[in-house]
């Protein structure tokens, strides 16, 4: 599996593996999981990382999703869950520019439930 060198995170390609897993867990027993999206600036995301990893759960997988843009992946997480870890984390980094949206799966593909997270952070200005 691919890891993020610089900022010892998983990258896309395991991020979406992961997803893939969570949904056919989801379609197969019925385990609901949520994401985070969570978009800063680039260059403050080595600064906000330990801060984020800080606040979340040891189930939870933080990855690098694409340039300033990080998706948090919240296994056994509805969407009041997946509401209180994006306001934890925007807590944990409140002096960096952070955008953050949540989302439960609810069906669809990889694709749409991060785009679904994308608008909710947009949603959330």
């Amino acid at each position: 599996m691919a890891v993020e060198q610089t900022m010892d995170l998983p990258e896309r390609e395991t991020a979406r593996y992961i997803l893939e897993r969570l949904i056919g867990e989801w379609r197969r027993y019925g385990r609901l999981f949520s994401i985070v999206r969570l978009e800063l600036p680039a260059a403050r995301v080595a600064d906000a990382l330990p801060r984020l990893q800080a606040a979340l759960r040891d189930a939870d997988v933080l990855a690098r999703w694409d340039e300033g843009e990080l998706v948090v992946l919240m296994p056994e997480t509805d969407q009041a869950g997946a509401d209180a870890a994006a306001e934890r984390l925007r807590e944990a980094v409140r002096e960096i520019p952070m955008l953050a949206g949540a989302v439960q799966w609810t069906g669809g593909s990889a694709e749409g439930i991060v785009s679904r997270a994308r608008w909710a952070a947009a949603r959330a200005v």
